[in-house]
C-alpha cells in the first residue's frame, strides 16, 4: 500500500506506475483508502492478477502487476486478466494476456468498491441486490468470531480429561463445553469429535473452580507469555457475548471451498477458526448454502487459488456481511 501512494507522489503528472506486488489490497478492508485513493487521483491501464499461482517457488505471495498513469483522465476500459495457470514462456506473456484478458469499465474501480466483474456476472450482482437488504441490515444480525485461546494446549481437553476435571470437582463442568473447529463445520451438519473447551471468560472467579484452576497451572509459564495481558487463566478472547453460545445458531467457518453453513442445536462453541450468526432462521440457511449464493461470494471474497478449480474463499465478516437477502413473508 505505502509503495503505491509514495509512487504516485513524486511521479510527475501524466508518467506510468508499474508495481509488481501482492494482489490482497483489492478486496481487503485494509486496502480501503488506497482503493480509494487510486480511483480519485490515477488511470488504471492493465491489471495482471497471478491469484495463488507459485511465481516465486518459496513463497505464496498472491502476486499481481499493476500499471497505472497518474492523472485524472480515465481510459475507456482497464485490462484486467485473471491467469489461471502458469503453462506459457514469460516472453509470451503479452500473447497469454492478449487471449485471455476483458475489458473493465473505469467505472468499476469506483472509490473503495472495486467490481472485477464485467458482463453478464456484473448484471446477475445487480439483480440480486435488487430489492434486497444486505445481512448485517436484516433481522438485527451479529456475525462474531469464535474463541481464539492464545493457547489450546491448556483450554482444550478430550472427554477423558473433562470427566476427571469433573470428577474431582463437580463445578467445573460449568466452564467444560462441547467445542467444534472450523473443520469440523460443514454444510447442514457438524462433524462429532471429543473436544472441549474450558470456557473461563472474564466474569469468573477462578477460586469456584479448584480442579481447573490446578489443572490450567501445569500451562502458566506459558499462558502469562501470551501476547494479550490478563489474567493467566483467562482465555484471550473469550467473546463472551450473552446468549450467543447456548442459543440455536448459525455456524460456518472461516475458509472453504463450498458453502458450509449450519444451523447448531446442541450449544456447541467455536474456536477461531468458525464464526457465528445471531440467527436460528431455517430459511436464512437455506439461501447461505444456495448455490446462488457461493456463486456471488466467488466473486467478492479474497480467494487462495482458483475458485472455479478447488480454491478456498476467504469468508471474513466484512464479505459475509454484505450478502443481499431478499425479505419474504411466510
Amino acid at each position: 500500500v505505502y509503495f503505491y501512494e509514495l509512487s504516485y507522489r513524486i511521479i510527475k503528472d501524466n508518467s506510468f506506475v508499474c508495481l509488481i506486488t501482492p494482489n490482497k489490497f483489492f478486496k481487503s478492508k485494509y486496502g480501503n483508502n488506497i482503493r480509494t485513493y487510486i480511483s480519485k487521483n490515477v488511470s488504471v491501464l492493465n491489471i495482471i492478477d497471478f491469484g495463488e499461482l507459485p511465481v516465486f517457488e518459496e513463497a505464496s505471495t498472491f502476486p499481481m502487476i499493476f500499471l497505472s498513469s497518474k492523472n485524472d483522465k480515465k481510459t475507456k476500459y482497464i485490462k484486467y486478466t485473471l491467469l489461471k495457470d502458469l503453462n506459457f514462456e514469460i516472453l509470451d506473456l503479452e500473447n497469454k494476456i492478449g487471449n485471455t484478458h476483458t475489458k473493465l469499465s473505469p467505472e468499476k474501480l469506483n472509490g473503495s468498491e472495486w467490481s472485477l466483474n464485467q458482463g453478464e456476472e456484473s448484471i446477475l450482482i445487480e439483480k440480486i441486490f435488487t430489492n434486497s437488504v444486505k445481512l448485517k441490515n436484516y433481522e438485527n444480525l451479529q456475525i462474531y468470531s469464535g474463541i481464539k485461546t492464545g493457547l489450546n494446549d491448556a483450554f482444550w481437553i478430550d472427554g477423558k480429561t473433562r470427566n476427571e476435571l469433573i470428577e474431582e470437582d463437580r463445578n467445573s463442568d460449568f466452564l467444560i463445553k462441547p467445542l467444534c473447529r472450523g473443520t469440523d463445520i460443514r454444510k447442514w451438519r457438524l462433524l462429532k469429535n471429543d473436544l472441549y473447551i474450558i470456557y473461563t471468560h472474564s466474569n469468573i472467579n477462578i477460586e469456584d473452580f479448584p480442579a481447573i484452576k490446578n489443572y490450567l497451572k501445569k500451562f502458566k509459564n506459558k499462558l502469562e507469555s501470551r501476547a494479550v495481558k490478563q489474567p493467566w487463566w483467562q482465555l484471550q478472547q473469550a467473546q463472551n457475548k450473552e446468549g450467543i453460545w447456548e442459543s440455536r445458531k448459525l455456524l460456518y467457518p472461516d475458509i472453504c471451498k463450498e458453502s458450509r453453513f449450519l444451523i447448531d442445536e446442541s450449544s456447541t462453541y467455536s474456536d477461531m477458526k468458525g464464526f457465528v450468526i445471531n440467527s436460528s432462521s431455517n430459511y436464512l440457511l437455506s439461501i447461505l448454502n444456495s448455490k446462488l449464493i457461493w456463486w456471488y461470494l466467488k466473486q467478492i471474497c479474497a480467494v487462495l487459488g482458483d475458485p472455479n478449480n478447488g480454491g478456498r474463499l476467504q469468508l471474513k465478516r466484512q464479505y459475509v456481511e454484505n450478502i443481499p437477502l431478499k425479505i419474504i413473508s411466510i
